[in-house]
């Protein structure tokens, strides 16, 4: 039997109408059509990629990433999948004014190693930074004096959230892929500065999140800190005393390798460790003398109380309860409230049983001044095993030198004066 497929091609050709060049060209278009498709699925495909990792990457975190850090882990994701050298992120310093320390005195950052000192991409923005204000700026082939031999193409876009601008993102000479198909020509394309527009988007989302979460962390800590000063203004003795024990105990957590979550929610303990305190009757708490033993009982339930006042904002607080509760608790077992033993004693309130030892031995009190530092560092080695851990007590010791900086240059909060009729406090 004949092959139809055969007998069809051979009536084409002894058609007198087959054009064998319009055949050839229609191979041609759907040869290029093919390539073009395949070109956009991949560029489709790699976009994709791109999205998902910088979602992965903006994920919420247990701490509020610092805005840099969140920066830098950002930049590494994008040369790949823009087809390009490298990617510079040069911050808007107006905005990050108190994070000038990390950025280890360079003003750029960089996807991999500099490919160009600051000063070529600040004259990037100067030249074309107007523009990028509406669209991604895109040039190839720019002319080697325009701004610098070593830049060819450049992709320029904003990093801004509403009217926030966070800095520039500048993707920098244009790789065509090893293997790419014939006929893709070198430069940018609108493919590209989409994909870094999208990024830029992303980024100065994620910043925006990030201050707001910050915003929102400095005000629950003002409110923390607002609660402390109401305990600590009836005792003009111990004002001061929680939020130098918080600095104390955030600095042993640090010498200890704690995180700086960890160490975040040991400061904010500190700061609350006494708030109990605020059901103590003046009597007993501002006693110019040592306490008798009914009243050493009524100061100990300070720390049960302050679990009961704090308790109703679990939600909120359920990190600070254990080192609330147990700040005086001893390795030996005869602390309270519960007479825990060793590891028993979570390890919060290990830390700040240090930390609130060594500023009540080392401050002022009604019925004593301040010891000195040699006799404080005396009693601490002698308790080490029993009244306080071991371990944290050498940390500690390791961290002695920045303890005694804080003490000593620590100045406590004034409070706020105000004009009579006003609610604002008096400038200056």
């Amino acid at each position: 039997m004949a092959d139809p497929a055969l007998a069809s091609r051979t009536r084409c050709i002894d058609d007198p109408h087959f054009d064998p060049d319009a055949l050839i060209q229609q191979v041609e278009s759907l040869e290029h059509e093919v390539q073009s498709l395949t070109e956009q699925v991949t560029r489709d495909f790699e976009e994709l990629a791109l999205l998902q990792s910088l979602a992965v990457s903006m994920e919420l975190r247990n701490s509020t990433p610092e805005p840099i850090a969140l920066m830098l882990d950002f930049l590494p994701k994008l040369p790949l999948s823009t087809m390009c050298q490298a990617v510079a992120l040069v911050p808007n310093m107006e905005m990050f004014a108190d994070q000038q320390a990390s950025l280890s005195n360079a003003a750029t950052l960089w996807s991999g190693d500099p490919l160009v000192e600051d000063e070529v991409c600040r004259k990037i923005i100067d030249t074309f930074g107007e523009n990028a204000q509406v669209d991604p700026v895109v040039i190839n082939d720019l002319a080697a004096d325009q701004i610098d031999s070593r830049i060819r193409d450049i992709i320029l876009v904003e990093i801004r959230h509403a009217d926030r601008l966070a800095g520039w993102l500048i993707a920098c000479n244009h790789v065509k892929p090893e293997g790419c198909l014939p006929g893709v020509r070198d430069g940018f394309t609108t493919i590209e500065a989409n994909l870094i527009l999208t990024a830029g988007s992303i980024l100065a989302t994620q910043l925006h999140n990030t201050r707001l979460l910050r915003q929102k962390e400095q005000l629950f800590t003002d409110v923390v800190r607002a609660m402390v000063n109401a305990v600590e203004a009836r005792d003009d003795y111990t004002c001061g005393h929680s939020e130098r024990v918080a600095l104390f105990a955030q600095e042993l957590a640090k010498q200890a390798g704690l995180t700086v979550t960890d160490c975040d929610r040991i400061y904010l303990t500190g700061l609350l460790h006494d708030v109990g305190k605020i059901a103590v009757p003046d009597a007993v708490l501002q006693k110019p003398g040592l306490l008798n033993a009914e009243e050493r009982s009524v100061i100990e339930t300070h720390p049960d109380v302050g679990w009961r006042i704090l308790y109703p904002l679990v939600n909120q607080l359920s990190e600070v309860l254990p080192g609330v509760l147990f700040h005086h608790e001893r390795i030996d077992g005869k602390g309270y409230p519960d007479g825990l033993v060793g590891e028993e004693i979570p390890l919060d309130g290990r830390i700040l049983a240090i930390s609130d030892a060594y500023d009540a031995m080392t401050s002022d009190r009604p019925y004593r001044g301040g010891m000195p530092q040699e006799k404080a560092e005396e009693i601490l080695r002698s308790g080490a095993g029993t009244q306080w851990d071991a371990d944290l007590i050498g940390h500690f010791f390791d961290a002695m030198p920045r303890m005694i900086a804080i003490r000593e240059s620590y100045n406590r909060r004034e409070p706020q004066a105000r004009q009579h009729g006003s609610y604002m406090p008096v400038e200056g």
